[in-house]
């Protein structure tokens, strides 16, 4: 992510970040590496609680990723980490709609993108913490959610209650699924043990391109 924010140049201002679903104390580390350079970081969120304070970096702003309340090209970067597969639709449900969505509103409002995501293809699902979990048939996930405690978590009481924690369920891309909702991004992917881990699709903007 670092060759991106370097690569980007704002024209005489501040870099405008846009960061969905992230935290400022991702960011602390980041900022001595950018080589002084001036940024301006907002930081969105779903909920209020996951804000902070305003400050001479950050921003916080309480907001609806799949329907940003900002003008085309408004940010240089848009940035996103293992958020896109928690997208819900108005329901609540995950799903590839609000994937779509999501992946248009960052493509429009960011001239360039950085967006990461677990790849379904991993044997290790990373929220629930058990291996080949997300690969299950759905009856096979509510029973184990009947029967075990994943990652910490309740038992489900019943089969409808496991059926209404897999709708929200994070929903993992393929490799396919992100040339699909970023078509003009390359997909890079994270390798652990030789096998991808994570794919992110990356936008450097037009015009900065060579």
């Amino acid at each position: 992510m670092l060759p991106l924010l370097k690569a980007v140049k704002p024209g005489g201002r501040a870099l405008r970040v846009l960061d969905v679903g992230g935290t400022a104390n991702f960011w602390r580390p980041i900022i001595p590496s950018l080589d002084g350079l001036d940024v301006r970081i907002t930081v969105l969120n779903l909920e209020a609680r996951c804000l902070g304070s305003d400050d001479e970096i950050f921003t916080y702003v309480v907001g609806n990723a799949c329907a940003l309340d900002y003008a085309d090209n408004y940010f240089d970067v848009v940035v996103s980490n293992s958020v896109i597969e928690h997208v819900e639709d108005p329901t609540g449900h995950v799903s590839w709609r609000a994937q779509r969505k999501y992946a248009a509103e960052v493509r429009r409002v960011g001239k360039s993108f950085y967006v990461q995501a677990p790849y379904f293809w991993f044997p290790m699902e990373p929220h629930y913490r058990r291996p080949f979990f997300h690969w299950l048939p759905l009856p096979l996930q509510a029973w184990m959610l009947m029967n075990f405690n994943l990652r910490g978590g309740r038992k489900s009481g019943s089969l409808h209650d496991a059926y209404e924690r897999l709708d929200e369920h994070p929903r993992l891309p393929t490799f396919g699924d992100m040339k699909l909702l970023f078509p003009d991004a390359r997909i890079e992917r994270e390798r652990f043990a030789l096998l991808t881990k994570s794919l992110t699709a990356i936008r450097l903007d037009d015009g900065l391109r060579t």
